[in-house]
């Protein structure tokens, strides 16, 4: 009798186990890993931008919103005041990966068409958080973008004020 008193323990371990693993069907509430939406975090622009940029851009604590997906991409999104000029010869001259296949060393304007295009491809939960990029009044910004590898820099900057809205987009 205490040979299977001795056997009898581990097999309600070996059950108990098997009982509080949750099928990877369930998981994510009800959507597959892949399917999964993306998260909604804080972040601030000194996780993205070098203490040199933010110093030269008399920026501190600027909050923003990050959009993280399952797959390790992530967007961030931002909004600022700050000198047209000033900002644009700063991200130009931010660092970039030395293996990089792309790296802007100017920042160019794009059509409206192209940032439309971006708009397609997110999801709607980065729409959802990030609304205030998405619903500007296009008319009164002009669209610059500068890809500093792994990062990309969508920039909305008004033409009758400092307010700048910077998308920055992990592209890996």
């Amino acid at each position: 009798m205490p040979q299977r008193a001795l056997l009898t323990i581990p097999l309600l371990i070996i059950l108990s186990l098997a009982a509080c693993h949750k099928p990877t069907h369930l998981s994510n509430d009800g959507y597959s890993w892949e399917e999964a939406p993306p998260l909604v975090l804080r972040t601030s622009l000194n996780d993205s931008l070098s203490a040199k940029a933010l110093q030269q851009l008399q920026l501190t604590n600027t909050p923003g919103v990050q959009v993280k997906y399952n797959n390790s991409t992530y967007v961030n999104y931002f909004e600022y005041k700050a000198d047209r000029e000033l900002l644009l010869r700063t991200i130009a001259s931010l660092p970039f990966s030395r293996y990089a296949m792309r790296a802007d060393t100017v920042c160019y304007r794009i059509p409206m068409k192209d940032l439309a295009l971006i708009r397609k491809g997110i999801s709607d939960t980065e729409y959802e958080a990030s609304s205030f990029f998405w619903d500007a009044d296009a008319n009164t910004f002009d669209i610059y973008e500068c890809y500093k590898a792994p990062m990309k820099h969508t920039l909305l900057i008004s033409r009758n004020s400092t307010t700048v809205l910077h998308r920055i987009e992990f592209v890996g």
